[in-house]
This record gives C-alpha cells, sequence and structure tokens, in this order.
C-alpha cells in the first residue's frame, strides 16, 4: 500500500515517527511531504534524513497560487471555523 503523510512541519514527525516506522517495517511504501519548510523550526527536512532506508521524503509541497487558490483557502477557513463550532 502507498502511504504519504502531508505534515505542516518536520517537526511534527515527532507524533507519528512510531506509526511511520510500524508500516514501513510492514513493507508498505510510506512517503512524507511538508507544507513548510522555515528555517525557524528545530527540525528541518535534513532531519528526516535519517529515516532514507525506511521511507521517501517528498521534500515541501510547492504553493498554489492560481486562480483557486483563494477559494481553497476559504474553503479550508471555514471548514475549520464549523469543525471548532461543532459540539
Amino acid at each position: 500500500m502507498n502511504i504519504v503523510f502531508l505534515m505542516d512541519s518536520p517537526e511534527y514527525l515527532r507524533f507519528y515517527d512510531s506509526a511511520i516506522e510500524e508500516l514501513a517495517s510492514r513493507g508498505h511504501s510510506v512517503a512524507i511531504a511538508v507544507n513548510s519548510g522555515r528555517a525557524t523550526k528545530p527540525v528541518g527536512l535534513e532531519g528526516l534524513q535519517r529515516y532514507a532506508d525506511r521511507l521517501r521524503v517528498l521534500g515541501v509541497v510547492p504553493q498554489h497560487e492560481g486562480r483557486w487558490a483563494g477559494v481553497g483557502r476559504g474553503v479550508w477557513a471555514t471548514m475549520d471555523c464549523v469543525r471548532f463550532l461543532h459540539p
């Protein structure tokens, strides 16, 4: 099975590292991509390279700046607001 983890930052790998390692050890193809590679974070993409033998590091996902970018951000923000307001 092909599995892609998309994280906001490489530092969030600490929450999923055991699950990712278990999936990879069971023979699944695991890849990681991040939304941001900001240098202010304590763990950068180079920190993911220690997992290179078990998974593929796809790198930073490119920003989409086309005509639909604003619509996508609006839908995302609306979903977050509705989720927050749900009891």
